[in-house]
């Protein structure tokens, strides 16, 4: 049976960064789409980059309200903005997934982010913990989702139900 547990959205605060970093590409792209007559290859780079760029944004502030885990008793789907991935039931180390408070677990704390996103209130992607470990993170607020993997990386993920997610994963690990 497959199961799937929303993930907290960002807060209004992250959500408006996003937006306006997007916006400000837009901008950007319109000054120096402006400026072709300068140097029109610079140009032309600029305003492509710009709207790329807040094209990203954009999608990243969008998306992130769907963001999902999905369990079913082989795997768990991760559908994150571009760090979905899916991860066997059988790699997770077991009695490593928990409830965590960062704000009381030093060790778990987010510290260099190494590949990701992060404005206030929100950060996804690859980072390193204060206890130097690597863990893939979609982390709204203080209080996560965590769980080791025999391969090495941890997750840390702000689950809307996360009582119902670890029920659902300790039921999946338990008959792997």
């Amino acid at each position: 049976m497959r199961q799937t547990f929303k993930l907290e959205a960002a807060n209004r605060t992250a959500q408006l960064a996003l937006w306006a970093i997007s916006l400000a590409c837009f901008a950007l792209a319109i000054v120096t789409s402006a400026s072709l007559s300068a140097s029109p290859l610079a140009a032309w780079l600029a305003t492509a980059t710009s709207i790329g760029l807040g094209m990203l944004f954009g999608w990243f502030a969008w998306a992130q309200r769907s963001s999902s885990v999905t369990i079913d008793d082989r795997q768990i789907e991760l559908r994150l903005p571009f760090y979905g991935r899916t991860l066997a039931i059988d790699q997770i180390v077991q009695g490593s997934h928990r409830k965590v408070d960062l704000a009381a677990d030093q060790g778990r704390r987010l510290a260099w982010r190494t590949n990701g996103l992060s404005v206030p209130g929100y950060h996804l992607g690859w980072f390193r913990t204060q206890s130097n470990d690597v863990a893939l993170a979609a982390v709204t607020g203080p209080n996560v989702v965590t769980w080791s993997t025999k391969a090495g990386p941890t997750f840390l993920l702000s689950i809307a139900e996360a009582d119902a997610f670890l029920a659902a994963l300790s039921q999946k690990i338990a008959k792997a």
